[in-house]
């Protein structure tokens, strides 16, 4: 790897927490979210079912920036037009938080992904996990995977589902 450059893994639920306290921080000049109803549920199928589904790039600024963030508004109806919030983050802001060990940092590249994890898991963005039909729970032993048929942006009938959503406030 490049000199001051390293490689980590996160959870879901950090990329989540990353994003409820601002440390992932969206340049105001990068386009907005813009994935339909189905890219989240695609990705969330690839994350259960291991296709890799690319890296994130984040990293701090060498100069002061206007970021805004995640895009945390319904697909439509209430709040769907309201603004996104935006502010300016300073270089020695950037520094700071990397002594302190926030760690706040610019999604330079897979934007699109975090914001469609955030959506799923705070139940802006619905998507279910549908279980297999005619399983007998009492014989699965290996893991979750094994008791899904597949993910969808609709609950599907005659099929016991779960928003993804309140699996993650299970945690």
């Amino acid at each position: 790897m490049a000199r001051g450059v390293s490689s980590t893994t996160l959870s879901l639920y950090d990329v989540v927490d990353r994003v409820d306290k601002e440390r992932f921080l969206i340049p105001e000049f990068q386009r907005g979210w813009t994935w339909d109803a189905d890219g989240p549920v695609l990705l969330f199928d690839s994350l259960f079912t291991g296709v890799f589904i690319g890296s994130i790039v984040i990293g701090p600024p060498t100069f002061d920036l206007t970021v805004r963030e995640v895009d945390n508004r319904p697909r439509s109806g209430k709040g769907s037009g309201k603004k996104l919030k935006k502010w300016l983050v300073t270089e020695q802001e950037f520094i700071d938080s990397r002594q302190t060990g926030d760690d706040k940092a610019l999604v330079l590249d897979g934007q699109q992904r975090i914001t469609s994890i955030f959506r799923v898991l705070k139940g802006i963005e619905p998507v279910f996990f549908n279980m297999k039909k005619d399983l007998d729970i009492l014989t699965i032993t290996s893991s979750v995977i094994d008791l899904m048929e597949s993910v969808s942006r609709i609950a599907e009938d005659q099929a016991f589902y779960v928003p993804l959503h309140l699996i993650f406030e299970l945690r």
